[in-house]
């Protein structure tokens, strides 16, 4: 497949011509249609190694960088032979198709005379005596068979046919059987309608051969090919059993071969395959001279200082465009990567770098916060546990003062008591000393004073009694020595019979008034 690019005039208008061809053809009998065929696919090689050999050693020269001559398969010997020389098989073929009783025999031995030292033709005693030849095409030796080539030349209607088209009443049938006897006629299309005498005139007229049309066809073709920007498309078949996923090596290398595609390479491998334009090669390359590379314009003093700062030898500047070896091109390619690819990590290591120290940062303030909380938490905890045990400490203080207090008071009371009872001794003894010095308390009602006791009451006032605690003055079990015994009984049986109200303060009062009555028929004080 061959794609051709042709900008018009207009520049919103671009043609794309798409010219799709049979490759090679080798078969067990080939005839005149593979040599055509053949014959295309030579034309179109021609064109390939003119695109890709002639016209880049043209650049070359016009470039004006030192190059040394790579030769490349040149195939233009058979086109000459098919074709374009004076004695070619086309030729030949059209000179016997004119003739009316040429034959197929006829057209072979004029091939074997004519093309006898031709290093590109082949005929063995075997293949003349079968009317076959040889042609040494580019892609590989092929047989022709030369049977039948006059008929398919000529390509004739039959007789009978034509005379029937040409006997119709209808005009457009007639104007169609002189377009298939004669369609070379270039005026037999636009003006079938305007006489018969034209179409008379195209009836009389030599029709053209198969081979001559397709001479004519292939040279517009050409042109169109020139006056084009081709593009060169090889369809490979992977194998002849034709299922999928499986390719044949043999078969693939052959193709390759044949059509050209290794010798292509190789050729384009020893030259200059890779061209940048002086812009182009700063944009890719100025990562490998940035000291040299700067906000100047792309000039070819900067390209040269660019390409001595790499430091490689296969490089060569010309006056617009630089080239480069395949070779120097593939290390070129290997400097470039390597030092994007150290750049891109340079630059995720700073990314990655940046990011990691934001979420460090934010970690850390994280990590601040959570201790902050947690100092707070334990200090919160600890100031409570401190509260807890001062206020278990105080309760405890509390708990062992009022222990102390009831202790202390326990004791307090004891002592008290203990006074009291001392008190009330003294007071019985007081009071025995009074009774002891009255003289008949028995005949008479006899107030004693007791001018001794006043303080022992007044001190006994200080510490107050309880109301139950007045009878245990008089609860003593001995009574007076100089009470009768008739009056101690008495007093036995009836302790609590003391004058007045029988409490505390009414003792206090008889005392401080100094005197006591004892009543003789109660036998009572």
């Amino acid at each position: 497949m061959h794609l051709f690019l042709r900008r018009n005039k207009n520049p919103k208008k671009a043609t794309i011509g798409v010219l799709d061809i049979f490759g090679f053809e080798s078969f067990t009998t080939n005839s005149l249609e593979q040599l055509c065929i053949n014959y295309c696919n030579e034309i179109l090689q021609r064109q390939f190694n003119s695109a890709v050999f002639m016209k880049g050693q043209e650049e070359y020269e016009r470039e004006g960088i030192d190059w040394d001559f790579v030769s490349y398969p040149d195939n233009r010997s058979v086109l000459d032979l098919i074709d374009s020389g004076k004695p070619s098989i086309f030729n030949h073929l059209a000179d016997q198709s004119k003739l009316p009783r040429a034959t197929d025999k006829g057209f072979a031995s004029a091939i074997y005379k004519s093309f006898k030292t031709n290093k590109h033709l082949e005929a063995t005693n075997q293949q003349v005596t079968n009317l076959k030849f040889s042609v040494a095409h580019y892609a590989g030796l092929v047989e022709y068979d030369a049977k039948g080539f006059l008929n398919k030349d000529r390509d004739e209607l039959p007789k009978g046919a034509a005379e029937m088209l040409f006997s119709s009443s209808n005009e457009f049938i007639k104007e169609l059987a002189a377009i298939i006897s004669n369609p070379s006629s270039s005026e037999s299309i636009a003006g079938w309608a305007n006489s018969t005498s034209s179409v008379k005139k195209r009836m009389g007229s030599s029709r053209d051969t198969i081979s001559a049309k397709f001479r004519r066809q292939l040279r517009g073709m050409r042109q169109k090919i020139d006056s084009m920007n081709p593009h060169f498309v090889r369809c490979l078949k992977p194998n002849d059993e034709l299922v999928p996923d499986y390719f044949d090596p043999v078969m693939i290398v052959d193709q390759l071969r044949s059509g050209g595609v290794v010798e292509a390479v190789r050729i384009s491998r020893t030259g200059y395959p890779q061209r940048f334009s002086f812009s182009s090669f700063v944009d890719r390359y100025w990562m490998l001279g940035c000291e040299v590379v700067g906000q100047t314009p792309v000039t070819k003093e900067l390209v040269e200082a660019l390409v001595t700062v790499i430091g490689f030898d296969g490089v060569q500047v010309g006056k617009t465009t630089v080239f480069l070896r395949q070779q120097k091109s593939e290390r070129l390619e290997t400097l470039r990567r390597q030092r994007v690819n150290s750049s891109v990590i340079r630059i995720q290591a700073i990314c990655r770098g940046y990011i990691a120290h934001k979420l460090y940062r934010k970690s850390l303030e994280s990590i601040v916060q959570v201790q902050c909380y947690i100092r707070r938490m334990t200090s919160i905890a600890k100031v409570n546990r401190i509260r807890r045990q001062q206020v278990e400490e105080q309760a405890a203080m509390i708990i062992q003062c009022a222990v102390r207090c009831k202790k202390a008071r326990s004791v307090l009371e004891g002592r008290r008591v203990r006074r009291q009872q001392l008190e009330e001794q003294a007071a019985r003894e007081s009071l025995e000393q009074a009774a002891r010095k009255t003289p008949d308390l028995e005949s008479s009602d006899t107030t004693v004073s007791i001018p001794s006791t006043t303080e022992l009451a007044t001190e006994a006032a200080v510490s107050p009694l309880t109301k139950s605690a007045a009878p245990s003055l008089v609860d003593e079990k001995v009574p007076p020595a100089s009470v009768s015994d008739a009056s101690k009984k008495v007093y036995k049986k009836k302790p609590n019979h003391i004058v007045g109200d029988g409490t505390i303060d009414s003792i206090k009062e008889k005392m401080e008034k100094g005197s006591f009555t004892y009543m003789k028929d109660t036998g009572v004080w």
